[in-house]
């Protein structure tokens, strides 16, 4: 199953999962995701790296290259910069020049749990008009 599909069937379940506490202390560093397209391209997979402090979040973003200046090693870095608000996330992803990518990206989602304290984070990616799916669970 593609991580998108994956996403799609995360989203049809998040009426099954239980809220618990969304501390920022506990949030995993290390995150393993995808963001998708309204096309149907293939999803792009990712990994985070997440420090919290407090509400404020902040880390990096690596992500296997789809677009851009081919790189050696056909990898795009990231800086993100965001927030923890109860179980809603938001953070803006600003690319580090690699590939001759600096645009940013703004994501919004929900961090979620189910009923054993496993955690998720789901929602959209947004720049200007366009919009697509993500996920990252902690890496494993």
């Amino acid at each position: 199953m593609s991580l998108i599909a994956k996403a799609v069937t995360l989203l049809a379940l998040v009426s099954a999962l239980v809220a618990g506490p969304a501390a920022a202390a506990n949030l995993p560093s290390e995150w393993a995701g995808a963001y998708g397209y309204e096309d149907g391209r293939e999803a792009v997979p990712f990994m985070i790296t997440l420090t919290a402090n407090g509400a404020i979040l902040t880390g990096h973003i690596d992500e296997v290259q789809t677009f851009g200046v081919k790189s050696a090693d056909d990898k795009l870095g990231a800086k993100i910069v965001g927030s923890l608000n109860g179980h809603q996330v938001m953070f803006t992803k600003t690319y580090d020049g690699k590939g001759g990518q600096t645009h940013s990206v703004t994501y919004k989602g929900t961090l979620l749990f189910d009923e054993d304290g496993a955690q998720c984070m789901l929602g959209t990616w947004r720049i200007g008009a366009d919009v697509g799916p993500w996920m990252a669970c902690p890496a494993r």
